[in-house]
């Protein structure tokens, strides 16, 4: 299966129970609204039509920037920005083919605060350069850059495995929009019914951010049952005090 982290995605249904005599455990996330499947032929033409492009000269796409943050000989990867929205391309040299690419985009459910900074992946690869760590690469490098991302209304199996490891060395929540309204419901959400409902949302906060300081720079409406329990709120800091 393709891995595939549009701007679509999560929903959670609890974990199954343990034996009836165990305690009853807090529900989690463990499964997802998943996204339509794109077939293998459809995603090996797109990747053919964008390497084609990279190599044309005369397309927007010819001679586009590269980045070096993968680490690896093997791979380039190729960035542009397009109306907010990053694009990055991953390369084989080797095989003179396009592994696959992340476009953070834009989410029209959010407000004009909101769309500064959050941008929600699309990321598509093809299977042999899965499980390979490209995705969870070019995840780290925007989160380092201070990215901050937000999933849409459903995500792949691949894309959820990929967002909880990222979760688990980010600071990570979930949020509801409502009528351009981002709100904060904590970092888990043990309501069923509301963790299925498409505009809830999780967000991963990149490097220099806060719940507070992404707050206030986006107008998020942070409900008294949301707040950290034993932890006064602190004034904002960090790139959400400047963005």
């Amino acid at each position: 299966m393709f891995l595939s982290l549009p701007p679509f995605w999560a929903s959670w249904l609890p974990a199954p129970m343990g034996r009836a005599a165990a305690p009853m455990p807090l529900p989690r996330p463990a499964e997802l609204r998943v996204d339509v499947y794109t077939g293998p032929d459809a995603i090996a033409q797109e990747l053919q039509s964008l390497h084609d492009r990279l190599h044309t000269p005369g397309d927007s796409m010819h001679g586009i920037e590269r980045l070096d943050f993968l680490g690896d000989p093997r791979f380039t990867v190729h960035y542009r920005e397009a109306d907010g929205e990053q694009y990055i391309y991953v390369e084989d040299l080797h095989m003179r083919r396009l592994a696959g690419y992340t476009v953070f985009n834009r989410l029209v459910e959010l407000n004009r605060r909101a769309d500064r900074v959050l941008r929600a992946p699309h990321t598509k690869f093809a299977p042999e350069y899965q499980r390979q760590g490209l995705a969870t690469a070019i995840y780290r490098w925007a989160l380092g850059n201070g990215q901050c991302l937000i999933s849409g209304a459903r995500q792949s199996p691949g894309a959820h495995a990929l967002w909880n490891r990222l979760a688990q060395g980010n600071e990570q929540g979930y949020v509801h929009l409502q009528d351009k309204t981002v709100t904060y419901l904590g970092t888990r959400v043990d309501d069923e019914r509301l963790l299925d409902h498409l505009n809830t949302r999780r967000i991963l906060l990149g490097e220099g951010w806060s719940i507070d300081g992404l707050a206030a720079t986006v107008r998020m409406h942070m409900p008294l049952s949301t707040a950290w329990a034993g932890h006064p709120r602190e004034g904002v800091g960090g790139q959400g005090a400047a963005a």
